[in-house]
């Protein structure tokens, strides 16, 4: 299955409100809801996440299993979601245009997250537990991170 991804930005920025358009997203809000309820939709705990956060001063392009974040801002990020665990390659590079070039790759394993268990086996009378594991994961990538060339035969349009 394909990854999902969105931009996160820093302060979320406030906005004006007008009611034809808070009418509207309210609408669609509770139209998508409804849908959620019919169609099997994947729940948080379901899905392994990775955050590439952008904390250089300049533009950066972000590459996460093939699905390209383009212009990402200094202090944003590229949160990249996929069900299930999965093993993915980030790339970062910066965006063209900018007269500075550099380049980071990195390996992750995105998993759901699964929380802390114990148990006993009342019949043995054995206990187990099992520690959390997976969960958001997150790249902070700064100047320094970005020390080589972009990768070789990476295409963004």
């Amino acid at each position: 299955m394909k990854g999902s991804g969105r931009f996160i930005t820093p302060g979320g920025g406030a906005g004006h409100r007008h009611a034809p358009l808070a009418k509207i997203a309210l609408r669609t809000a509770t139209t998508l809801l409804l849908l959620a309820l019919f169609v099997g939709v994947s729940t948080s705990s379901d899905v392994g996440r990775l955050t590439v956060v952008n904390h250089t001063e300049h533009y950066v392009h972000v590459i996460v299993d093939g699905e390209p974040f383009l212009y990402v801002h200094p202090g944003a990020g590229a949160i990249f979601e996929k069900e299930g665990y999965a093993r993915v390659v980030a790339k970062v590079f910066y965006s063209p245009g900018q007269g500075i070039s550099g380049s980071a790759e990195r390996t992750f394993t995105v998993a759901p997250y699964e929380p802390y268990s114990s148990g006993c086996d009342w019949h043995t009378l054995e206990c187990t537990t099992t520690p959390a594991s997976g969960g958001p994961l997150s790249w902070e990538v700064t100047a320094d991170t970005l020390a080589a060339q972009p990768p070789e035969g990476t295409v963004v349009r």
